[in-house]
């Protein structure tokens, strides 16, 4: 036997052996309507999305060990009625009692999980009212790794979202996920530049070299670099997780300063370090790293304005703190 627990409202069943599915799948709850990864190797549930309060009612009443089996266990193969039906009850139970026990999308959350739902089945609506998609498209790769394919997989399919997918991708965005996965993602980005910087680097030192001066400060930082590789890596590593949290305060503080104050901290250092997949472009000579600096400035603003959900003339007034940041260092760096 095996007792699934509902991570939101505590609603739980135990499932025969036979009944346990054979991979992770992804759950609703029939009392609270929550979402939640189960994971059958170790019976934990992850909460995904808070349910609803259960309405006044028959509905309401405590549940029991002989109630209607949770979508919270779906089985993989097995049909709505068998689901949502007990496990003393010998009989087949008729199809409007799992129409009155839970709502349509229940079911269809079930099938989905289990690999046979239709790809416009209705999905649950969240807190906000909107229609959600299917979990493929709405849930981030990332943050599911190393399930189901392995964390390069993952990484390779959530970068291709962000850079063609932005707005979908930073609408859907888990104000929940793991802060260290979002950052570590933007580190792994910059390991993959500066090791195409070293490249580069080494293939046309003697060229550059040989163009500028031996004390300029540019002929200085890749003196430094190809010398002492390791040293400068960490270096960059460190001086990129700083930037981008510190993006992240100023993007934080203008957006409330302009009345957003839904702004969260966390979505928005999520869509800061998401937003540094086009940097990868640098394995590009010449035209890449600039190529991928304005793609990633567009996956920024435009992952602002996705993730809290505002217009246009709000969202640029809440960038302006880091423009003005920008043009003032900008100007600094051309005075004599």
């Amino acid at each position: 036997m095996m007792k699934i627990t509902c991570p939101d409202c505590g609603f739980f069943r135990e499932l025969v052996a036979d009944r346990v599915p054979t991979r992770p799948v992804i759950a609703t709850c029939p009392k609270c309507g929550c979402r939640f990864h189960f994971q059958p190797e170790d019976a934990s549930c992850q909460l995904i999305e808070h349910g609803h309060t259960a309405p006044a009612g028959p509905a309401a009443t405590p549940v029991h060990e002989d109630d209607p089996l949770p979508p919270g266990a779906i089985v993989p193969g097995r049909d709505d009625a068998a689901q949502t039906a007990p496990h003393g009850d010998a009989g087949p139970r008729t199809a409007e009692t799992p129409k009155k026990d839970a709502p349509e999308h229940v079911s269809s959350a079930g099938q989905d999980a289990a690999g046979n739902a239709e790809e416009d089945a209705p999905r649950p609506d969240n807190r906000k009212r909107r229609q959600r998609p299917a979990p493929d498209d709405d849930l981030n790769p990332w943050d599911m790794a190393p399930h189901p394919s392995g964390y390069l997989s993952a990484f390779y399919q959530t970068t291709l979202r962000v850079m063609f997918s932005a707005g979908r991708f930073f609408a859907h965005l888990d104000p929940d996920a793991p802060q260290f996965r979002a950052l570590a993602y933007a580190l792994i980005i910059t390991l993959v530049t500066l090791c195409s910087q070293f490249l580069w680097l080494s293939m046309t030192r003697e060229m550059l070299e040989q163009a500028a001066p031996a004390d300029a400060p540019l002929m200085m930082v890749i003196r430094f670099a190809l010398d002492n590789p390791l040293l400068y890596v960490l270096v960059s590593l460190a001086s990129f997780a700083f930037q981008i949290y510190f993006v992240s305060v100023l993007l934080f503080l203008g957006f409330r300063i302009t009345g957003v104050k839904h702004a969260s901290f966390h979505i928005l250092f999520q869509v800061v370090a998401y937003s540094s997949a086009p940097l990868l472009l640098c394995i590009i000579p010449v035209l890449g790293p600039q190529v991928g600096l304005i793609w990633s400035l567009a996956c920024l603003v435009n992952g602002c304005r996705m993730a809290l959900r505002i217009d246009w003339p709000r969202t640029l007034l809440g960038l302006a703190p880091l423009v003005l940041l920008f043009v003032v260092l900008l100007s600094s760096l051309r005075l004599p």
